[in-house]
């Protein structure tokens, strides 16, 4: 049976009350599997090796109840995702929390039939170790090595913790060992706050990651790290990775490894909206800390920034150039 947009219109009100509709995110139709979809919305409840504070396993859950206030376009750009696109939520990715290493193969088996259905994964976790999973999922011949655009107030290129090669702090490292991203065409955004020493920095300038610091942020502007990114990452397959404790802590508390002084919502919404036009191939979003903030405020936010790059991904599926003036 074909699967059409219209069959996947999201559930908006006034046609449906926002507290009686299903819990999805972004309020799209609920699917059991991507075959049919163009973009694959999906939650990873998983978060074994957050060493500051847990809870973002119920980072997609909460992301879900918050859904309920979200909209079907976007005001500014006028961009209608749901009309573009056959979009909807296929449930989250198999956790076993008493199996890291079961945990993070189902992670990427389940992002492997994703992508053999043809449809881009957007995914909201969880703990930033969700993209490594993925990434293998994704990064696979012709696609990979992808090009990286990386928002963070961390490096996460910290070769081990304890003797832990797979964790939080140290995706990117076994990214680029396993040849699934390209150093050179990886972008940080935010980076800031305290470390233990310059290794994991010096070890990824060394590759050849383009680190911006806030500070670079704040002197270049949203659109001179748009210029950027477009410069470094060319034509080739892109993928987007936004933890987002790359976000101030003072606007966004609800994360695992909370930093001042970071990123704002304004400028990340700018930048989200400039990666249009690059070769999206998939996107998460991650480190979403109920527990840190029961207000939900930072579920709001989180949801608002992933409908920015929903939008993105949207127009990438039916190829629209970018026309935007912030190049």
């Amino acid at each position: 049976m074909t699967v059409t947009i219209d069959d996947l219109k999201p559930i908006m009100s006034p046609e449906v009350a926002r507290h009686v509709s299903t819990n999805t995110l972004m309020r799209a139709r609920r699917r059991d599997t991507a075959q049919g979809l163009d973009i694959a919305l999906v939650g990873v409840p998983m978060d074994f090796t957050t060493y500051q504070r847990a809870g973002s396993r119920y980072g997609p859950a909460q992301a879900r109840e918050f859904s309920r206030t979200m909209r079907s376009g976007h005001a500014v750009t006028g961009v209608m995702p749901f009309d573009l696109c056959r979009i909807a939520d296929i449930g989250d990715a198999p956790v076993s929390l008493l199996d890291f290493d079961g945990t993070i193969k189902s992670i990427e088996e389940f992002f492997g039939r994703i992508v053999d259905a043809g449809a881009l994964p957007l995914a909201l976790g969880g703990e930033h170790t969700i993209s490594l999973p993925i990434l293998r999922a994704v990064a696979t011949p012709p696609r990979g090595p992808v090009g990286i655009v990386h928002f963070d107030a961390h490096p996460d290129t910290i070769d081990h913790i304890d003797g832990q090669k797979i964790n939080v702090a140290t995706v990117f490292r076994r990214s680029v060992e396993e040849g699934l991203t390209d150093p050179k065409r990886h972008v940080m955004i935010g980076i800031r706050g305290t470390m233990y020493d310059s290794e994991p920095f010096d070890w990824a300038r060394a590759q050849g990651m383009t680190v911006l610091t806030i500070d670079d942020v704040e002197e270049m502007g949203a659109r001179g790290v748009v210029r950027k990114i477009h410069d470094v990452m060319g034509d080739r397959p892109v993928y987007v990775t936004f933890d987002l404790d790359g976000l101030c802590s003072a606007v966004f508390p609800g994360t695992n490894n909370p930093e001042p002084g970071g990123l704002s919502i304004r400028d990340s919404q700018m930048i989200l909206r400039g990666l249009k036009g690059l070769n999206l191939v998939g996107a998460d979003f991650n480190e979403l800390c109920p527990p840190a903030d029961p207000t939900g405020n930072s579920a709001l936010v989180a949801n608002n920034l992933m409908f920015e790059l929903l939008c993105v991904m949207a127009e990438t599926v039916r190829g629209i150039a970018n026309e935007t003036a912030d190049r």
